[in-house]
């Protein structure tokens, strides 16, 4: 990540006449608990363009995978699957639930306890560290 943002950071200042950092910071890969934060960061996300009242209507902002969670549009880019399989097995269900899911977020505004990285890498419980750094990460969870 490290080498495209600096290329593409050269391309767009030469292309503009520009000069100096595009990007603030370095990129910062964080490895996120699928089970508590996975969703989370995915309505985070695609509710970013509301909150920030740059449109009114999520469905008219095409530069999130919104409508391909929907299954309105085909993007190569987005593995929704996997977030869909989170809310349900049946695919239509699981599109229904996650529409659900982020018009239950638009009232609850940013919830830190969401967005806390710890030791810059980690997104999740206490637990869920502990897990990854003792390498226990893909074993099962004893109930």
């Amino acid at each position: 990540m490290q080498g495209l943002q600096f290329r593409y950071t050269r391309y767009f200042n030469r292309r503009y006449g520009k000069e100096g950092h595009l990007f603030r910071g370095r990129y910062k890969a964080i490895l996120c608990d699928k089970d508590s934060y996975l969703l989370e960061l995915v309505r985070y996300i695609h509710l970013n363009p509301i909150r920030s009242k740059v449109v009114k209507e999520l469905e008219k902002y095409r530069w999130v995978g919104h409508l391909g969670y929907l299954g309105r549009v085909k993007d190569d880019l987005i593995d929704e699957e996997f977030v869909l399989s989170q809310l349900g097995n049946d695919k239509r269900i699981a599109r229904r639930r996650y529409r659900q899911f982020l018009l239950e977020g638009l009232g609850l505004g940013h919830e830190d306890k969401y967005y806390e990285v710890k030791d810059q890498r980690f997104l999740g419980a206490d637990e869920f560290v502990e897990r990854i750094e003792s390498g226990k990460a893909m074993e099962e969870p004893v109930l």
